[in-house]
């Protein structure tokens, strides 16, 4: 993250002005209301961060909103009414987007995942009860700021201050406990806010009420974040840590993942850094599975790093690499030698030439099919699968350098042979 000064207004911005965002803002004014974009768009494009999703927010009651969208001819949709949220779907085709419209709110009642709400027309209540300072940062359509809570001033210094008091917040809703420690991972910059750790710290037993969707949505983007390995080592010394992953971490593991990430030009994979984190054996795969919901597919790769059944990566040669790469497929192959490289010290001394054999050796494809083997006269059935098999391993234990025309001369042999 840049610290290069961050502007003091939007105006301009090619985001703030597409028409598309515009005529929702302009709809809403002329029904007479206020309207702003509110939190992490503002954020981020005051970071200079791309910016995804916009959320408004607006004085106008959700029966005023859906009266607006009316009559100006645009599609609403109660998605949290009872929240006070309308989601507004503007233009058509490709141009078309979503935006979430939500009515100024103070918390009635909390209950530490979500809250009763009651509408108010008081900008600052609303901001007031918004997690953190940076984000309650709200523009209007010409790109004017709207901080009622001087969240600019912790937003160019990079830091991730709660709204108030920070253990009232995270009681609230405990999945603010992760929130902080994610977005200083994202945004921030130097040692956490002290008061917000402490806090953390003090109710980090909360979050044994949170779903494992919401821990997962969260973890996995702290994992894959800048800053993560600074912020991991904090969670681990302030015990939230344990609090979400379900056995002991090695956040040392983590920073060599990171490493070998970096020195190979690849990406960060939050995948590979949660197995880095806490993947020991095959017996985590079904603890990790349940903790952050993951997919098949997800729970397919880490069920591969996981097994024991294959030589390890460290000091294998170029054939066994290759036989490596055979069996698992690119995808497969690149995350064992990763993962197998985190564990070692120093990482893997061949992890160079290892990840560049999928881009240097194409893998093979074996030249014979059952209908060679019946065209031989062999008769349909468990032969024809005996004779693919032996000439196979005979193809594999060459290194797969064995030429066609020597397989289909052998193929003729073990033909022969069965007559």
């Amino acid at each position: 993250m840049s610290n290069a000064r961050i502007p003091t207004t939007l105006a301009g911005a090619g985001w703030l002005t597409a028409p598309v965002l515009q005529g929702v803002l302009g709809a809403l004014q002329r029904c007479g209301g206020t309207a702003r974009v509110a939190g992490g768009a503002v954020r981020n494009a005051l970071l200079g961060v791309a910016v995804k999703d916009v959320d408004i927010a607006t004085d106008l009651t959700p029966d005023d909103v859906f009266d607006c969208c009316r009559k100006a001819g645009l599609k609403a949709v109660p998605t949290g009414v009872e929240h006070g949220t309308v989601t507004i779907v503007a233009g058509s085709g490709t141009d078309a987007s979503a935006f979430e419209v939500t009515t100024l709110r103070i918390d009635v009642e909390t209950h530490g995942r979500h809250a009763d709400v009651a509408f108010t027309d008081d900008w600052e209540a609303d901001a007031s009860r918004r997690d953190f300072t940076l984000n309650a940062l709200y523009c209007d359509a010409s790109g004017t700021l709207f901080d009622p809570l001087n969240g600019y001033a912790d937003l160019a210094a990079r830091r991730v201050r709660f709204v108030g008091d920070a253990d009232q917040r995270i009681r609230e809703d405990y999945l603010r406990i992760l929130r902080f420690f994610r977005i200083h991972a994202q945004y921030g910059a130097g040692a956490l806010d002290a008061d917000g750790l402490a806090a953390c710290a003090r109710n980090a037993d909360g979050m044994s009420r949170l779903s494992s969707e919401r821990i997962r949505q969260e973890f996995m983007r702290l994992l894959a974040a800048p800053l993560v390995l600074d912020v991991l080592g904090e969670m681990d010394a302030a015990g939230v840590l344990s609090e979400v992953v379900p056995v002991p971490g090695n956040v040392s593991r983590v920073a060599r993942m990171s490493e070998l990430e970096a020195a190979s030009g690849r990406e960060p994979d939050a995948l590979l850094r949660l197995a880095a984190l806490a993947l020991r054996g095959e017996r985590d795969v079904n603890h990790l599975r349940r903790r952050f919901v993951l997919t098949n597919r997800e729970t397919g790769r880490l069920e591969r790093l996981a097994a024991t059944r294959r030589p390890a990566v460290a000091g294998a040669g170029a054939g066994q690499l290759k036989r490596l790469l055979y069996d698992e497929g690119e995808e497969s192959y690149t995350d064992i030698v990763l993962f197998e490289a985190s564990g070692a010290p120093g990482g893997a001394e061949n992890l160079s030439a290892a990840l560049a054999l999928p881009r240097e050796w194409p893998v093979p494809v074996f030249a014979l099919k059952g209908r060679d083997v019946i065209a031989k006269g062999v008769p349909a059935g468990a032969e024809v699968g005996a004779i693919l098999k032996a000439l196979k391993q005979e193809w594999e234990a060459s290194g797969f350098a064995m030429r066609e025309e020597v397989l289909r001369a052998r193929l003729d042999e073990l033909a022969r042979r069965g007559d």
